[in-house]
């Protein structure tokens, strides 16, 4: 399975909106996985900025 997402792990609880629930999920998806921290410009959001200049 393969997530992503925008947002650090510390902001999660802006989305879901409860401590407790944000760590037990960040735990659960966490445990025996890979993290890969990508850095950079988005080639998706790059794109978009174009679509919205025409």
């Amino acid at each position: 399975m393969i997530i992503t997402s925008n947002k650090v792990f510390e902001k999660w609880t802006e989305l879901l909106l409860d401590v407790a629930l944000t760590t037990a999920i960040m735990d659960r998806l966490t445990y025996r996985c890979e993290i890969f921290n990508m850095t950079g410009k988005s080639y998706r959001l790059g794109n978009r900025k174009s679509l919205f200049n025409d």
